[in-house]
């Protein structure tokens, strides 16, 4: 089933404001291509490339000799990407539209392809990654980049640790619903990379390296003006009406009811509230940490 959200103009606007700051700091990338020869990396293929958000953290590691492919099927996703290349002094880059199932390159072509955050998003992903080692060559190098989402909901802030125990759980099977109703329709996994060493164990891999990142974009005041308003944007983004459809269509496909889900909006909104107040007045705390996996494949070139 295609995921269709990824057109929608709100969650363009998402991307392009959430992918504007590292999800990695660079000296986990360079632990990372420690496990790789960069002369020997001629050609670079980035899946789901979006809007080249890890093509070019890439392109700033890979030599400016390395032919670097960005492959995404929504065209206005590419669109973007391409506006950013042609500002960009990366003349080695390139995007174009394509199907992540179906990629239409030749067998054995890439020394290196990566994907970020795409997996997790697909009915068929075990069918995308056969597609990627099929263009992948012998000897060549997989990275994939997956997350466990629900992670983040037992994470708090100074305002929902304070939180009871039975409105924590609460929040947490929310959650759980949520991704379960996503699975259900169709559109993805969200704790996709918990499942990557089992997929990968099934083809001609080796392991080469596996990384959490550790990167934090944690909130404390004091705060300026600017982001405070950004701050309070963000919290607002998280309750539009865009967002609380989406999730409904996925609480109500997991077999929750409406009623239990506008209970639980109720009290999404009513800590949205209580966090406006506290970064308004300096006092809202948060790490935002995540649980982000990194994972490092070699193509053998002989069957174990």
């Amino acid at each position: 089933m295609k995921n269709t959200r990824f057109s929608n103009e709100e969650y363009i606007k998402y991307l392009n404001e959430s992918r504007s700051s590292f999800f990695w700091d660079e000296d986990q990338f360079k632990l990372i291509f420690k496990n790789i020869d960069i002369n020997a990396i001629h050609n670079f293929l980035d899946v789901g490339c979006g809007l080249g958000y890890l093509t070019f953290i890439m392109a700033r590691f890979l030599n400016r000799q390395c032919d670097i492919l960005g492959i995404d099927n929504d065209p206005k996703l590419i669109k973007i990407a391409n506006n950013k290349m042609n500002k960009s002094n990366f003349s080695n880059v390139s995007f174009k539209v394509g199907n992540i199932y179906n990629l239409g390159l030749l067998k054995n072509s890439f020394d290196l392809i990566a994907e970020q955050l795409v997996l997790s998003h697909l009915d068929k992903s075990e069918e995308a990654v056969k597609e990627m080692l099929r263009v992948l060559k012998p000897g060549g190098f997989l990275l994939l980049i997956e997350p466990n989402n629900l992670a983040m909901s037992v994470v708090y802030n100074n305002l929902t640790n304070k939180l009871s125990i039975k409105e924590k759980t609460a929040l947490l099977s929310f959650e759980m619903k949520i991704q379960q109703g996503k699975i259900k329709i169709g559109e993805g996994d969200d704790n996709y990379g918990d499942h990557i060493l089992e997929l990968l164990s099934k083809h001609n891999m080796k392991v080469l390296d596996i990384r959490l990142c550790d990167k934090l974009n944690p909130v404390y005041p004091p705060y300026n003006t600017i982001k405070k308003e950004q701050l309070i944007k963000s919290i607002k983004n998280e309750n539009s009406l865009y967002w609380k459809r989406l999730f409904k269509k996925y609480y109500i496909a997991a077999g929750g009811s409406l009623k239990k889900f506008n209970k639980i909006w109720k009290l999404k909104k009513k800590m949205s509230k209580q966090i406006e107040k506290a970064i308004i007045n300096d006092n809202y705390y948060d790490t935002r940490a995540g649980l982000l996996y990194s994972y490092l494949f070699k193509k053998l070139d002989y069957e174990q």
